[in-house]
């Protein structure tokens, strides 16, 4: 059986540009934390590897049936479709107005541990469990001293990010390859930017319903409530609340 590792080399189209995220899979768990590589090189077949009651999800909260077709013929098996950055209702309604996001910048207090830049993950903000994001980004331990940065989320185009003309520095974690900080040299990176398609989505109290678009660069502001649910075309499923 041809290794996951070579499948994964053919993944992406001819001229594509991208990051080599040798750890990246796009599968998620039923919290939305992702399978490492490391995790599948243990295993020779989905049989071994899936247990009947273990099942997993792409980043767009679609269930992958069959995981390991979806690492040798999705282009996100080796790279997210989307990045998401992180922060308050406060903070996004600023990044609406402004149109930018600003660098974290250690020298003025920020939790900038890939450099000074803007940060993004691939754990989807949209559906994960808020615990596994929260820890994610900034660890287990301050869970409760960041437990209102994920109350919205400014989603954009990873594609689109790394192959914008100016080829922007990009570094990412080592260990897992779910961090990202986009080093911008004038202090802030654009979301109005066409081609990084970026939308702004508030989370309800609690996490405790699906997130509402509040604004796009497309489209400009919501007046009209959009939820994911009936944007994205499918029904959500209560997976961990």
């Amino acid at each position: 059986m041809k290794s996951v590792l070579l499948a994964l080399l053919t993944v992406l189209p001819p001229g594509a540009v991208s990051l080599h995220l040798p750890k990246y899979t796009g599968w998620f768990r039923i919290d939305g934390s992702m399978i490492l590589r490391r995790e599948l090189n243990a295993h020779q077949s989905q049989r071994d590897f899936f247990g009947e009651s273990e099942r997993v999800w792409s980043q767009i909260d679609n269930e992958i049936t069959r995981p390991l077709d979806y690492l040798t013929n999705s282009p996100y098996s080796q790279q997210p479709k989307f990045l998401f950055h992180c922060t308050t209702k406060q903070s996004a309604k600023k990044i609406a107005e402004s149109g930018v996001i600003y660098a974290s910048e250690k020298s003025n207090g920020g939790d900038a541990f890939l450099g000074d830049g803007v940060y993004f993950t691939a754990i989807p903000a949209n559906w994960a469990d808020p615990e596994v994001v929260k820890a994610n980004n900034w660890g287990w331990q301050n869970i409760a001293k960041y437990r209102h940065r994920d109350n919205a989320f400014v989603r954009i185009n990873f594609d689109a990010l790394v192959n914008l003309p100016w080829n922007p520095e990009i570094a990412f974690d080592k260990k897992r390859n779910a961090n990202f900080c986009v080093k911008v040299p004038r202090g802030d990176l654009s979301v109005t930017l066409p081609e990084l398609d970026a939308e702004i989505w508030f989370h309800p109290v609690d996490h405790d319903d699906e997130p509402e678009r509040f604004w796009s660069a497309k489209r400009g502001y919501y007046a009209k409530k959009q939820t994911w649910k009936n944007t994205r075309g499918y029904a959500k499923q209560k997976r961990w609340y």
